[in-house]
């Protein structure tokens, strides 16, 4: 019972607030950074903390996340260039080609990296977009940013620079 208490009261605290302010008070409440195995889960929790901070109530953040789960066969297709080994599409866009970004600040594999970016450039068939941001917003700060030198050092390497 005091657990189930403990996330009333939890769920009491955040009733009303921001999303961004919310999910900083359950990560910070329950301890969840503690639960991370893997180098992936921060900045994932980082990207999720920069898109909330963009809504003002959490019912706006749910229904723009929902648009991103339908699925009825035509459209746009959301994936990680893991999940895209082995199919293609006739148009591939390829962003956050930042520094940083990919690859990644914590990677360890530099190889690995260039070859995810290489398996992400190879699923179009017809037409492929690489794109990146001059700056991006980080906890509602905005931050200047590079493109990604596995982008440029692959425009070298094919325009036999």
């Amino acid at each position: 019972m005091p657990a189930i208490a403990s996330l009333f009261d939890l769920l009491n605290e955040i009733k009303g607030k921001k999303p961004y302010d919310a999910i900083t008070t359950v990560v910070n409440k329950t301890g969840y950074r503690s639960t991370f195995q893997r180098e992936s889960d921060e900045p994932m929790l980082e990207s999720l903390l920069n898109v909330a901070v963009g809504f003002d109530t959490t019912e706006e953040l749910l229904l723009a996340s929902s648009f991103l789960e339908e699925d009825s066969g035509q459209g746009v297709k959301l994936m990680t260039a893991h999940a895209a080994k082995g199919l293609e599409f006739d148009k591939v866009f390829v962003v956050g080609m930042e520094q940083g970004l990919w690859p990644h600040k914590y990677s360890t594999d530099q190889a690995e990296e260039a070859r995810l970016f290489y398996v992400a450039c190879t699923r179009a068939r017809k037409y492929l977009n690489i794109s990146y941001s001059k700056s991006k917003m980080s906890r509602g700060a905005t931050i200047e940013t590079s493109p990604s030198h596995l982008f440029v050092e692959s425009l070298r390497f094919h325009r036999g620079i």
